[in-house]
């Protein structure tokens, strides 16, 4: 499924956006004279005009939205599509409540199947080693193979989410930039010692493969197995000036 866009830092009206929209309009170039002039003779009708667009369209999605069937064992607050994710948005913890942790992982195996998501489960152990590590070092960029060479993308922790977004993109776009890969883990059965794990991505940025590529590349810097990894991380978020990306790409390449 299409990962709504979400910005990685801030959320606010993007009036570039709006306006590449605009010029991806098949009727642009007939009312481009007259977009122009208003634009420079009227610069707030015009700023005002490009939001009601953009509000229009969010409105459109929203609507499409409310036309997609969802199981019955989905809680309607995941139809919601709200802004952060919690387990009983997508299961009914009443029914697992005395499953055990076995039973539970194979529940949430069973759920996903066949979905366009990413899934995964952990004990208290593996999640404590690598949330210590994500709340330390929150920021860092991983290189994704494209080629002969390699795309960064951007990785914060926030709240018990990873956050990815195109280098490309964050460079252009700053914090408006929409992110294309959102992974949540729940805390919630960790007196069961198990952590559940569900990824997000936008299809038309990155494959599930390259979706899980990333996942378990962060995975394999933050568990704190390597002191290399950590020594990269701790750097780039404590003393970016003395970090240097090829590190990045020649560790990988060991790893790999």
């Amino acid at each position: 499924s299409y990962l709504r866009a979400r910005n990685i830092m801030t959320s606010s009206f993007n009036l570039k956006k709006v306006e590449e929209e605009l010029q991806k309009n098949p009727y642009f170039g007939k009312y481009h004279e007259k977009i122009e002039k208003l634009r420079k003779e009227k610069p707030a009708e015009y700023n005002a005009r490009m939001k009601a667009k953009e509000e229009q369209k969010k409105n459109k999605s929203k609507e499409k939205k409310k036309l997609v069937k969802y199981p019955d064992s989905v809680e309607t607050s995941e139809k919601a599509n709200g802004i952060k994710k919690c387990l009983g948005d997508i299961l009914k913890l009443e029914m697992v409540k005395n499953k055990t942790a076995e039973e539970i992982k194979h529940i949430w195996i069973d759920y996903h199947k066949g979905k366009d998501v990413l899934f995964s489960t952990y004990s208290n152990e593996q999640f404590e080693k690598l949330n210590g590590n994500y709340t330390k070092y929150p920021t860092f960029v991983f290189p994704l193979p494209r080629g002969d060479g390699y795309e960064f993308f951007l990785f914060q922790y926030v709240d018990s989410e990873l956050h990815f977004t195109p280098m490309l993109q964050f460079k252009k776009h700053g914090a408006d930039a929409p992110e294309c890969l959102a992974v949540t883990y729940f805390p919630d059965l960790k007196d069961k010692d198990i952590i559940l794990m569900r990824g997000e991505y936008d299809k038309d940025v990155v494959s599930p493969l390259d979706s899980q590529y990333l996942i378990n590349l962060t995975q394999m810097f933050y568990n704190g197995d390597s002191t290399k990894c950590i020594d990269l991380i701790e750097q780039f978020n404590n003393k970016p000036d003395e970090f240097k990306y090829p590190e990045i790409i020649s560790e990988v390449e060991r790893m790999g």
